[in-house]
């Protein structure tokens, strides 16, 4: 076969396809960031049936390569069980896998986008197991960023546990499948997602080479998966911060308070009408002298008033 037409690591084909998945993804959700409430159902179920296509695609190109082993190409690659996830949360409208699909799902599919499996190395760059690949990659990536964006509640710290312990729970149930495979000699080369370790994609080989024991290999990744998580959370962290300092202290400056007024004052670029006219009222640059005799003639009384309400007498 000639090399111009072989897809392999770091080739031209592997950097025009990376590219172009992440140049449709943003191309994708741009648009659609602030869709109605209408829209987001139809652009979901879109994405889902999309992406449903695309795996039976990949499937038939697997199938249409040599030696092919049903029982080697189970459906429980991680773009398979993210497809069920997928279409379980649009049907469900799950908000927990929704957090999933930001949390876990998107880092996941570009760590696979930019390190693909073996299965795809040394096969035809514009094949349809190839093309449907990256596909799948993009309806994920669409997906997850897209339902992150729309999140009302938005996404907490805590949500970071749940969402590893159900990936933990899912890498540990899909090897326990490669295993039994394997012990059966149904498919001796059961390897999905990678948990068998050996020669699966660049990262995976890497780490089973210094660390050859089956899905353990795998805990260094997802170590570094988690910090990705806290990574992804501390922008919606930090908002929801600012939020909540900027509502106590408006809520302050509603109830008079002079020390939340002059913070607000140091924080805020822009004042309100409203804060201004407190202002004014609680630091009066010039007090307001009002003077009078009483009726008698012989006493004279002087007061001096302030706008925040103070007297005081002569």
């Amino acid at each position: 076969m000639n090399r111009l037409l072989v897809f392999k690591m770091f080739g031209l084909e592997y950097f025009l396809f990376v590219l172009l998945a992440i140049g449709i993804t943003i191309a994708l959700v741009f648009p659609f960031r602030s869709a109605s409430e209408q829209k987001k159902k139809v652009i979901n179920y879109v994405l889902m049936g999309c992406l449903s296509l695309f795996v039976i695609l990949e499937f038939i190109g697997r199938c249409l390569t040599k030696n092919f082993n049903f029982f080697d190409n189970l459906p429980f690659e991680y773009f398979h069980i993210f497809t069920y996830i997928i279409i379980f949360s649009v049907i469900k409208n799950s908000l927990s896998w929704q957090r999933f699909a930001y949390l876990i799902m998107a880092p996941v599919s570009l760590f696979f986008t930019l390190f693909p499996s073996e299965h795809y190395l040394a096969s035809s760059p514009f094949g349809l197991q190839v093309i449907s690949f990256y596909l799948i990659n993009i309806c994920i990536l669409s997906y997850s960023i897209l339902n992150m964006l729309w999140m009302e509640e938005g996404i907490e710290y805590k949500h970071i546990l749940i969402a590893s312990m159900d990936f933990v729970v899912m890498l540990s149930a899909v090897h326990i499948i490669n295993v039994v495979m394997r012990f059966t000699a149904w498919g001796l080369h059961s390897n999905c997602f990678g948990t068998m370790g050996e020669e699966y994609n660049l990262i995976i080989s890497f780490l089973y080479k210094l660390i050859p024991v089956s899905l353990v290999a795998l805990l260094p990744l997802v170590a570094i998966l988690i910090g990705v998580e806290f990574l992804l959370v501390l922008p919606f962290a930090k908002s929801q911060d600012n939020r909540d300092r900027q509502s106590h202290i408006e809520e302050l400056v509603a109830l008079g308070n002079m020390k939340a007024q002059q913070e607000y004052r140091q924080k805020m670029k822009s004042k309100s009408q409203i804060l201004v006219r407190s202002e004014t009222k609680a630091m009066p640059s010039t007090p307001k002298d009002v003077g009078g005799k009483s009726s008698s003639g012989f006493v004279s009384v002087i007061k001096e008033v302030k706008t925040n309400n103070e007297t005081k007498e002569d």
